[in-house]
């Protein structure tokens, strides 16, 4: 028989005894709140935060004037105030570091400042590669050739934006953010306007009236300075000849000492001579790009208008953040009606110029020849894109929601602790076996050669400065070379590079990237994402797994267990978020206040990875995943606030009300001003980052990032 058992009798008599014994006294009671009442688990979180800043995010601003320099700018703008409005927008800009110029002079000759080479940049903020574009605004030459000079802005504009596109460290991110403005300024009609057929381009100025510009190819092979190829392609060398066959009827080229030694051309025949610049690989758009050809369209407004098009079709093509294209007319109402008829009424020019900033979704500007020209109107601002929170959820790191309902995980990682017992792992310890690898890593790679109670696997080596899996010994931390990390025995620093909470070489076993957080972008970071069994490689926030009519990723944030089906009754538990826009500050940054309800706390054991005391320590950590306003699908900006409230049933509780209030996660206050100099130290500041390939990484300081040793606030 039990010693149970043979108590009982024992037991009765007593309970007789006592009963006869004090049938007569009097029952007293204590007041209620001498009563011993066991504390709850629950916990509340209350405060504020705001946006990141987005300031410190490059948005560029490139600005290509398209300048009309033909010979009627002598009599339209006499005083040079293109040359002023041009100077005046590029030195009040170029002082931002992200506004970037190019120029564009077109009459004869098309020609871009900065040249067109490969290494030269296509748009620049150094005011000393510019300075050559100003100074051929100021010339004056002869033709108006729009169609050229729209085709060269266009070869531009692509190279610029496939140079950035095929940058690593730029790419479509920058892109999105880069606005592009155009301003095309000239003072009258295009010149050469050629007409499709032969025998009705008309020009006084030649001798015989045709406009040999439309009509000769001769000549238009001479002042090109080019042959033709068998194909009828211009050519300069046997080289340009791409489809077989020589470059033939160069023209004989040289200063003719009767004309002032001015430049001749000749053509093969020696009947056509006409007069070109030294350097006319730009004339009309550039040999690469040369549409004139006698006897067909050129400079037609249709053609204008299409290439105008064209250039505001790459907004697309290219998911450029905002492209404008802005026309400027100079007029000159009291010119001499001799020289309208020389270069064209400007009436007829305004409905094309009109059209052109319909087309480019910009603005059309007038000036009047001898007052100022002033571009001031025109929006070279950058894009004023923000940072919206795309996610904000509580993660109660020591309770796990398992399907035998919350238990506690005394060590953090990931594996609650009668998971640990039942595996033969230490519930106390997070890497039982102090290689670096979690047990939770390690437990569930068990088929695949890891171990969470041998050091020595997985048999790989994954260190920078080497090693041999081979020689590895249990006793011997010098040997352990399966995880990369510096120093040995309790002093070893395992490497996070991105301070997710997964170790470098955890995530190469996981597959994902080490440094990036959250690796497959869909708002849960990876340690989340893998301690919840989701997959931190592959976008499923928005998948059901347990088919209970709940998200993924709405489960983790609710503490939910995305893997076991919740009834509706059961779902009913899951942490209660209260978020509500507050205002915003001086730099737009958007600032909220939250609440959260429904978190419940653990009683954990005496974990030895902390500093005692450590019975019912908890942890909670608080995420913030901020994207930019045009791109809220891509990897987020993290921030990570951690606490360490306290839970010991049933009789501590720390806080003992389970109210955390005032968590304030700003740098600056309401207004926008910094904080002083006290609230911005480290232990003032309560949200960190975790690491980030965003440009705000540019101002970060190693106190800036998430530390869970220093940054885990023990509450009091």
């Amino acid at each position: 028989m039990s010693s149970l058992w043979r108590c009982r009798p024992a037991l009765f008599l007593a309970a007789l005894l006592l009963q006869t014994t004090c049938s007569k006294v009097r029952l007293e009671f204590p007041e209620r709140e001498q009563e011993l009442v066991g504390v709850d688990d629950s916990l509340r979180l209350q405060g504020e935060f705001c946006t990141s800043p987005s300031a410190n995010v490059v948005y560029p601003v490139k600005i290509m004037f398209i300048v009309d320099g033909s010979g009627s700018q002598q009599f339209s703008d006499q005083n040079r105030q293109r040359v002023v409005a041009v100077t005046e927008t590029i030195q009040s800009l170029i002082g931002s570091g992200s506004t970037f110029f190019k120029i564009i002079v077109f009459n004869a000759s098309v020609t871009p400042t900065p040249p067109i080479a490969d290494d030269e940049p296509v748009f620049t903020n150094d005011l000393a590669r510019i300075a050559p574009g100003l100074d051929n605004v100021a010339q004056a030459d002869t033709v108006t050739d729009y169609q050229g000079a729209l085709s060269v802005a266009y070869s531009e504009l692509v190279r610029d934006m496939e140079g950035v596109r095929n940058d690593p460290l730029r790419g479509f991110a920058e892109l999105g953010r880069t606005k592009y403005v155009m301003v095309f300024m000239s003072d009258g009609f295009p010149d050469p306007q050629c007409k499709v057929g032969l025998g009705n381009d008309f020009d006084p100025n030649f001798p015989d009236g045709v406009n040999r510009l439309c009509e000769d190819p001769d000549y238009i092979a001479c002042i090109m300075q080019a042959g033709s190829c068998t194909d009828g392609t211009l050519c300069r060398t046997d080289a340009d000849c791409v489809t077989g066959g020589g470059c033939s009827g160069l023209p004989t080229c040289g200063p003719d000492p009767g004309n002032g030694g001015a430049y001749v051309c000749v053509s093969a025949d020696g009947n056509t001579a006409c007069f070109a610049p030294e350097d006319s690989s730009t004339l009309f758009g550039g040999l690469g790009n040369i549409t004139l050809l006698a006897g067909n369209d050129y400079n037609q407004p249709y053609q204008i208008l299409k290439l105008v098009q064209d250039i505001m079709d790459l907004e697309d093509r290219y998911q450029v953040g905002e492209m404008r294209f802005n026309s400027a007319l100079v007029l000159d109402p009291l010119a001499d009606p001799a020289i309208i008829a020389i270069f064209g009424d400007t009436t007829q020019a305004i409905p094309l110029m009109e059209q052109i900033a319909e087309v480019g979704d910009g603005d059309y500007l007038e000036f009047y020849g001898g007052d100022s020209i002033d571009f001031g109107s025109l929006n070279f601002d950058s894009l004023k894109q923000t940072r919206v929170v795309r996610g904000f959820f509580v993660q109660a790191v020591s309770n796990r929601l398992t399907e035998g309902g919350d238990l506690a995980d005394t060590d953090f990682d990931g594996m609650v602790d009668e998971d640990e017992y039942d595996a033969g792992t230490n519930p106390l310890r997070a890497d039982s076996d102090g290689d670096g690898y979690g047990d939770f890593i390690e437990h569930s790679k068990r088929g695949f050669g890891f171990d969470p109670n041998d050091p020595c696997l997985p048999a790989i080596v994954d260190m920078s400065r080497g090693g041999d899996a081979t020689l590895c010994t249990e006793d011997d931390p010098r040997t352990w070379v399966n995880c990369d990390h510096e120093g040995f025995g309790v002093g070893a620093n395992y490497f996070d590079d991105d301070f997710d909470g997964l170790k470098n070489c955890e995530e190469r076993a996981v597959g994902t990237d080490p440094r990036i957080p959250d690796t497959d972008a869909d708002g849960l970071i990876d340690t989340v994402d893998t301690h919840a069994g989701l997959s931190p490689i592959e976008w499923d926030y928005d998948r059901d797994l347990d088919q209970d009519g709940i998200p993924n990723g709405r489960e983790v944030e609710w503490h939910l267990n995305p893997l076991v089906f919740q009834s509706d009754v059961e779902s009913r538990e899951h942490y209660r978020y209260v978020r509500n826009e507050i205002g915003k500050t001086l730099d737009t940054r958007t600032c909220y206040s939250f609440d959260v309800r429904r978190i419940h706390l653990a009683a954990t054991g005496m974990s030895e990875d902390l500093a005692p005391p450590t019975t019912g320590m908890n942890e909670i950590r608080l995420y913030i995943l901020e994207n930019m306003s045009d791109n809220l699908s891509g990897v987020p900006l993290v921030r990570v606030a951690c606490l360490r409230p306290r839970y010991v049933p049933p009789t501590l509780k720390v806080p003992a009300t389970g109210d955390v209030n005032g968590l304030n996660g700003d740098l600056v206050d309401r207004d926008g001003n910094p904080t002083d100099a006290a609230q911005r130290q480290r232990e003032q500041r309560f949200f960190r980052y975790l690491a980030t390939q965003d440009p705000i990484a540019n101002d970060l300081q190693d106190v800036d990032y998430f530390n869970p040793a220093v940054d885990c606030q023990v509450l009091q």
